[in-house]
């Protein structure tokens, strides 16, 4: 049986409501927590942003396989209409099927797990995320603005929420500029 509704599961400015209901343009509803299995976060996406006047590149969170370990998200159910509006926000990153990888825990602080699978069949066919696979080792700046919006959402969620997303992301070993930023594409900005 094939619906119209997926999961996204955001593991960065997604994990923030604001953000998020600024693409969809309403209102998230329930943010449900998920681990990604096998997989890594770090600074590693690129994009070319404007601050203070100058185009930058800056660094965004990115998620990369990785054998035994894991990350925490949030994960919203999105139509496939809108499923296009965040590929256009995330257009240097790739959708990827994760539904074989997430887990979503019985409760928020339990070590258990379901397997997203067994809910597949209530209404959700799949569960995507998107991953900058690109490789760059180019000096890059972090946005101060984009790491408050990442922390604030943790922050909203949960104290434990936002001690286990600390402890699964690699430091920015970058410069951290403060200011408001625009993404270069017109197109993108539209949709964040």
């Amino acid at each position: 049986m094939v619906f119209d509704m997926d999961l996204l599961f955001g593991y960065g400015s997604l994990i923030n409501r604001n953000s998020a209901e600024r693409t969809l343009n309403r209102e998230v509803g329930s943010l449900v927590e998920a681990i990604l299995l096998d997989h890594h976060r770090n600074w590693s996406a690129r994009e070319t942003v404007i601050c203070n006047n100058k185009t930058l590149s800056a660094a965004f969170l990115n998620v990369i396989p990785k054998r035994n370990s894991y990350l925490n998200g949030v994960c919203l159910s999105v139509t496939r209409d809108e499923l296009k509006k965040f590929d256009c926000r995330e257009r240097n990153y790739k959708r990827v099927n994760i539904s074989q990888d997430i887990v979503i825990p019985l409760t928020v602080c339990d070590g258990e797990g379901l397997s997203i699978k067994n809910h597949l069949k209530g209404g959700i066919d799949n569960v995507w995320t998107y991953i900058y696979d690109i490789e760059v080792d180019s000096p890059a700046i972090v946005l101060e603005t984009y790491q408050n919006m990442v922390y604030d959402g943790c922050r909203a969620i949960g104290k434990t929420f936002y001690s286990r997303f600390l402890a699964t992301t690699d430091d920015a070993e970058y410069p951290l500029l403060s200011g408001p930023y625009q993404f270069s594409d017109p197109d993108q900005e539209r949709h964040v």
